[in-house]
């Protein structure tokens, strides 16, 4: 159910406590009523009172009240329903229907989820694909939470979007292989790291 006007303002005056400068912002939507438009609108205007960074993980049916955050990070089904909302064409490639979606919302880049395939990051000038590492799947319960936040801990070191990536896709290989709901620790991400091509954490 929808907030009601108390509850709405509860809400804001708990984020505007909690929300420092400088510091990113993370709106997982579950599609319960909570994130209302309205909530987006204050968000939004907190983070840019506060220069923070704001990362949308989206559910529908409503996807235009995330217009103007900075990351959305929808999965493959929910990219989707996205470009269907928005009337894009069903045959384009995703890069395309990728690179419409940040425009129309005004995005500074979209990072797409593709499970096994791994992630795909678009934005206005630049498309990355982040291949999935190969390990034992157990569990996917969680999977897109986990890389949710650790998109979020690689931006908040300043780490280039590849390495932002990178780091995501470390800890999502970690958190499967484990069953149910699984707390990736940064022993575990710092061992799967150093088995990458690249390393992140020096």
């Amino acid at each position: 159910h929808q907030l009601t006007e108390i509850e709405q303002h509860m809400v804001q005056e708990r984020i505007a406590i909690t929300v420092q400068p400088k510091s990113i912002i993370l709106v997982s939507d579950y599609a319960k009523g909570m994130v209302t438009k309205e909530l987006m609108a204050f968000i939004k205007k907190i983070a840019k009172e506060r220069d923070c960074l704001v990362l949308v993980d989206p559910k529908g049916p409503d996807f235009s009240k995330y217009a103007g955050v900075d990351i959305v990070k929808p999965n493959k089904r929910e990219f989707q329903q996205m470009a269907n909302y928005f009337n894009l064409p069903s045959d384009a490639s995703l890069e395309s229907n990728a690179r419409a979606l940040c425009k129309l919302l005004s995005l500074q880049g979209m990072v797409v989820t593709l499970g096994e395939k791994g992630m795909v990051y678009v934005s206005g000038d630049k498309a990355l694909t982040s291949p999935a590492y190969k390990r034992e799947v157990y569990d996917l319960t969680g999977a897109g939470d986990t890389v949710f936040s650790f998109l979020a801990l690689g931006f908040a070191h300043g780490l280039a979007i590849e390495d932002c990536l990178m780091l995501a896709n470390n800890a999502a290989s970690v958190a499967v292989s484990h069953v149910k709901t699984y707390a990736v620790s940064l022993d575990e991400l710092l061992d799967r790291t150093c088995e990458a091509e690249r390393k992140v954490f020096y």
